[in-house]
Parts: structure tokens; sequence; C-alpha cells
């Protein structure tokens, strides 16, 4: 009888002292993380922990699984606490991860947030033309700020399409915000060549620009088909058209006032030129 009380007091006092070490994470500063973006888990541990001890953060699999999860941020903080993490650059794109706090002394694995959490990266993609760059996301809702050796703000400059020229040093770049994420694409100069001779021995002829909407496009000499298009200030297609093309309208007058992009393509050949509605 004294024998199993005995063993009944210490299986009731390993349970109490499992029970009382818990770790809940209580918020997420997002709920969609920027994979460059700083970010904050605030968290409750209860019971008693060792001096010395540490909490840490750890991810799951983009699947939500902690088979094999990775520590992103620690904390000597005491029982309730933050702990600001970043740097998940390598993590893939998506949805399904989950967070928890664990301690190292002793080692108590917490529980995860309970939700989703969505993983995002600002599309900073920018290609070069002759006399311009052109930040390429097709993202809803994204702003432009573009900058001159990837420090130095310009001012005004916060358009899809920037018309520039080439500096020395790292050329431009632009900081691209996206739901509530901030990047900045690698610099680069707008390039060099004359594309319009590049595309045929006889340029065209865009007029009248700056226009109201209406203008036309001669292209004699050249009876190869060409794609033309016209993309707004936001890196919407505007105005599309395939054939050949020797003189050909086009009519804006539906879009609102600003600057347009005209492409005509030909052959993996580009001539771009800028196109005021006013």
């Amino acid at each position: 009888m004294k024998t199993s009380l005995i063993i009944s007091f210490m299986l009731v006092l390993t349970i109490t002292t499992h029970a009382q070490q818990i770790i809940d994470i209580t918020s997420i500063s997002r709920d969609t993380l920027c994979n460059k973006g700083v970010h904050t888990i605030s968290y409750n541990a209860t019971g008693t922990f060792n001096p010395g001890n540490v909490f840490y953060i750890e991810i799951s699999d983009i699947t939500g699984s902690f088979a094999n999860p990775i520590p992103v941020g620690y904390s000597n903080a005491s029982l309730t606490g933050s702990i600001i993490f970043g740097g998940m650059w390598g993590f893939p794109i998506g949805s399904g991860y989950r967070f928890r706090v664990n301690s190292s002394d002793p080692v108590v694995l917490g529980n995860d947030n309970g939700y989703d959490i969505y993983m995002f990266k600002v599309d900073t993609a920018v290609v070069s033309g002759p006399g311009y760059l052109e930040a390429t996301t097709t993202h809803p809702g994204s702003t432009f700020q573009w900058l001159e050796n990837q420090y130095n703000l310009i001012a005004g400059e916060t358009d899809l399409i920037f018309y520039c020229s080439a500096i020395q040093g790292f050329g431009y770049s632009v900081e691209v915000t996206q739901g509530g994420c901030v990047d900045t694409s690698w610099g680069q100069n707008p390039g060099v060549t004359n594309a319009m001779r590049e595309l045929a021995d006889v340029s065209p002829v865009i007029y009248p620009n700056p226009n109201n909407g209406q203008f036309s496009i001669n292209h004699q000499g050249n009876n190869k088909e060409i794609h033309v298009e016209v993309v707004n200030a936001l890196g919407q297609v505007v105005y599309t058209h395939q054939g050949q093309l020797a003189k050909h309208d086009i009519d804006l007058t539906g879009e609102q006032n600003g600057i347009y992009l005209l492409r005509v393509s030909q052959g993996g050949k580009q001539y771009v030129e800028r196109i005021v509605k006013q």
C-alpha cells in the first residue's frame, strides 16, 4: 500500500511539473510574411525554466510539418516576451507555414500558432531598354520609387517606367512595395543600343506626340509582320496589334492622360517610344 502511494505521488508530480511548462504564441506581427522582412512573434510561457534557458522560434515547412523545423530567432527574455526574426530568403513562396516557440532548458516544444501563414516575395524584376528602365511586375496595387546608386531617392520618379541616361556607379534601382512588403532591385543602367535601327532600315515615325490619344505609326519600307502594344504607367497593356505595318492609327482617347510606352517588336528586336497623352 505504501509503495503504491509513493508511485502514485511520483506520477502526479511528473504530470504536474510537465503541465506547468507550456509555451504559447500570443501574436505574430503579420499573417503574410515578407521573405526579406523583419517580423515579431510574441509568446507566453508558464512553468519553471532553468537559468540560461533560451526561447527560440521554429518554422515548419510549407505544409505545416515540424518534421524538419528550422530555427529563425532566439531570446533570453523572461516567461513572456517577443522575438524578432527575419532573413527567410530561401524559403519557398506560398501558404501553409506554422511557427512555434520552444525552450532549451528544460527542452519543451511549444504549441504552434494555430493557423497557416503565407510567405510572400516582392517581384523586383526590371528590364532595360534604350533610354529607359521598366519594372515588369503585374502584382496589383504595386508602388514604385526609383533610386540612384541603390540609396539616393529620385524625387517624383514613382512610375512603373523610368526614363534615364546611364550613370557611373551602381546605376538605377527601384524600390517596390507589394502587399505591405518592400524590396529593392539590383542596380542597372538603361540600354544604349539603337533599337530603332536594329528593327528596320527605315525608322518608324510616330505622330503627333504629345497627342490627345490619337496618333499614327508610319513604318514605310518594312513589309514584315510587326507586333505593337501600348502600356500604361501601371504596366497594363491598353492596346495591342499584330500584322504588317506600313501605317497604323492608334486611338487611346478612352484612356487617362499621362505617359504611355509604345513597343514595336519584330524578330526578337524591339523599338520603344514614350507617348504623352494630354
